[in-house]
């Protein structure tokens, strides 16, 4: 056979394997479950290796020093960790090293192990194949909050927002909603982080019922809320940052959580579930031809997959399902296949089932998948493709939906963004399934009047009342709507700059929080900084104290406030001012100190004429000086003191160049300074007149303690 014609066999077979899945061959000599799976192509060189045999019990009991020989076609043999998971069933093998990209790995079982668990296990052949990739970079999915190819084309152009006088007791880029309806809303809070096309600040908000926020904090990134926990914790993920962050009832960061195997973890989803597990997800971009796959086909495509882990409450990957060994890159709906970079799963949602097994939503391919949780197999499809059920009082269906639920009456809800409706419009849905004779029927859904279409983002939430949450994504205005079961709508807010601006989820949870200090923001003003605090959650509060210095950790109470903010002036000081409150309560007690801010200062150039009556450069006598000029005058004396052209020079009491300068304090020192005729040396001058009214016609002939 000429080479060229085996080159060219060659490469249909791999091609074919590429293109095809290997659930087909996921029974390994009748183990329940194995990952990576017998065959497996793209496996991360990261990976561990995940063993349950099925009907093996106790596995603590047994001593296992040699399960097998880990074999790299590349790098060779392999030492590892064994690891018996909590369950008592699952064998962990954690590799001391890391595999080579594009080799092929073999397991082989040793005797001793086929005993332990009662198994023939002579000739069983195991191996996979490393991902020839050489690092985990590239893996950001396209964002569901860009648009679909097939999507109406939108005005992404960003608005300058127009700042407008807020709430000085908030920060001035927290943007406070509109609340459009109130009639009866449910209690509890809102759950919330603002996203979007937007020059806002992204921020996650805690909001009570008049769209007020009990607790805000700040964000670099866009940001995700994405769950409240079993055991209270509030769960989020920031962009760019490659970890999930929990946050308990004193609003503290207690945990985060992050992929394992080699893999980056995927903002879209985060479930904590039963004895401390959590369900998250992956995406895998991986270099395929696709012009094997599909005519035109980009022979360099970046196309994305999607892993699903299960991590046990010691961070170790117990279960781990991809996209690669069960979905075909063809399965996807409304996808360019000739594109460079391919989403073709694009998974947004992972729901436990009230039978153990796991729900996940992938949005480009309009599906939503029931996997087995002990075996990793496909239990059956919805949507999409390679639908199994047959839909009644839905003729529609659903597309590039969000947010699979259970909910408690056994149904399903899931947000159906519609974005191939047509017209295109978004609703809530919720379906009852009969999962043995595969129907899927329609028993209640939610349309706006007029309709809502978010192409992106959104979820349902139903509350135990039998009220509905709807948010509508984005972009989208309305924000979000709380509905009773009749559709009548209790509760409807809009974020401000919408529908610019949307949130991922918005969740209304009960919520009883406290934090232990103070939280601190500080902004710019003129020559000054705008302090903002919060205790949040204490009403037993009746103060702040106010620390400030010139390094770090200040330990000078400067001022204090029964407000929730304080502006400090006249920080001529350079290069920075450092910040910090604590919070006192109805018994005196005060709190740990806040976070630290920062904010820098502006020097005052020393003798530099700038006009203005309190410069004292005027042959009259009194100067006059009004206004801002008094400012002026301060900042002007502290900086012939502070650059040491009046050495030794002081003023009287909080005027001296501590940059307190509160009350009659600038009177006072405005009315010493225009006692001094040609920059007098006064030393040792402490009096001063307590008011303008006191001042002589005439300067005095004998002014203690000056030289004329």
């Amino acid at each position: 056979m000429k080479k060229d014609t085996i080159a060219l066999f060659l490469g249909i077979c791999i091609a074919l394997f590429m293109a095809v899945p290997v659930h087909g061959q996921s029974r390994l000599n009748g183990f329940q479950y194995i990952s990576p799976l017998n065959g497996a192509r793209f496996v991360s060189k990261e990976t561990n290796i995940v063993i349950r045999p099925g009907e093996v019990y106790g596995l603590n009991g047994y001593k296992f020093l040699n399960i097998a020989k880990i074999t790299g076609s590349i790098t060779g043999n392999h030492d590892y960790d064994i690891v018996i998971a909590g369950d008592q069933k699952t064998i962990l093998l954690q590799p001391k090293n890391l595999f080579a990209p594009g080799e092929s790995v073999t397991i082989d079982f040793s005797s001793n192990f086929a005993k332990a668990i009662d198994r023939d296990l002579s000739g069983v052949n195991y191996s996979f194949r490393i991902s020839p990739k050489l690092s985990s970079d590239n893996d950001e999915p396209i964002g569901c909050c860009l648009r679909d190819s097939a999507a109406i084309p939108r005005n992404d152009v960003v608005e300058e927002l127009i700042l407008e006088e807020g709430d000085p007791s908030l920060p001035s880029d927290l943007y406070l909603p509109t609340v459009d309806i109130s009639n009866n809303p449910d209690d509890g809070y809102l759950y919330i982080a603002k996203t979007g096309y937007t020059t806002m600040k992204p921020y996650i908000l805690l909001l009570d019922n008049t769209g007020y926020p009990i607790f805000y904090k700040m964000f670099p990134f866009n940001v995700n809320a994405l769950q409240k926990g079993p055991t209270g914790l509030l769960f989020y993920q920031m962009k760019n940052r490659n970890r999930i962050y929990a946050m308990d009832q004193t609003y503290t960061v207690v945990d985060s959580f992050t992929c394992r195997n080699g893999y980056t973890v995927n903002g879209h989803e985060f479930q904590m579930i039963d004895s401390g597990h959590v369900l998250m997800m992956a995406y895998d971009t991986q270099i395929i031809d696709m012009s094997e796959i599909v005519p035109g086909g980009d022979p360099s495509a970046q196309v994305i997959g999607l892993i699903i882990q299960e991590l046990d409450s010691l961070r170790n990957v117990v279960f781990q399902w991809r996209s690669w060994d069960h979905f075909e890159i063809t399965d996807a709906i409304n996808v360019d296949f000739t594109s460079f970079r391919i989403d073709y799963v694009h998974g947004n949602a992972i729901e436990l089932d009230y039978d153990g097994n796991i729900l996940i939503s992938s949005r480009h391919m309009d599906e939503i998948t029931k996997i087995n949780r002990q075996t990793g197999d496909i239990i059956w499809r919805l949507g999409g493709l390679n639908n199994e059920f047959t839909f009644y009082g839905d003729s529609v269906g659903f597309t590039r939906q969000h947010d699979i639920r259970r909910i408690d009456n056994g149904n399903i809800t899931l947000f159906d963004n519609g974005n191939f409706h047509t017209p295109q419009y978004s609703r809530a849905v919720e379906y009852e399934l009969d999962e043995v004779t595969k129907t899927c029927t329609l028993v209640w859904e939610y349309r706006n009047t007029p309709d809502n279409f978010g192409d992106c983002c959104g979820n349902v939430q139903r509350l135990p009342s039998g009220n509905t949450v709807v948010s509508w994504g984005g972009p989208s205005s309305p924000s979000m709507t709380e509905v009773n079961p009749d559709g009548h709508k209790e509760f409807e807010l809009t974020l401000y700059n919408a529908p610019q601006a949307w949130s991922y989820r918005t969740l209304r949870i009960q919520w009883n929080g406290q934090a232990v200090q103070p939280h601190l923001i500080a902004e710019p003003i003129d020559r000054g900084a705008h302090l903002i605090f919060n205790k949040f959650g204490d009403s037993s509060v009746v103060k702040y104290y106010i620390y400030m210095g010139e390094s770090h950790s200040p330990t000078t109470v400067v001022d204090s406030t029964s407000n929730n903010y304080c502006d400090i002036n006249n920080l001529i000081h350079y290069p920075m001012y450092y910040f910090r409150v604590t919070a006192i309560d109805s018994l005196g007690v005060e709190s740990p100190f806040s976070n630290e801010a920062e904010m820098e200062g502006t020097m005052i150039p020393p003798l530099e004429y700038v006009p203005g009556d309190a410069n004292m450069l005027f042959d009259d006598w009194p100067p006059s000086v009004i206004g801002s000029d008094v400012t002026y005058l301060v900042n002007y004396f502290r900086g012939l003191a502070e650059s040491c052209f009046l050495e030794g020079f002081y003023c009287s009491a909080d005027a001296n160049g501590d940059c307190i300068i509160i009350g009659s304090d600038v009177t006072r020192l405005v009315s010493y300074f225009r006692g001094i005729i040609g920059l007098s040396f006064c030393v040792d001058y402490e009096s001063a007149w307590p008011t303008p009214d006191d001042l002589p016609a005439e300067p005095p002939e004998n002014w203690p303690g000056c030289e004329h």
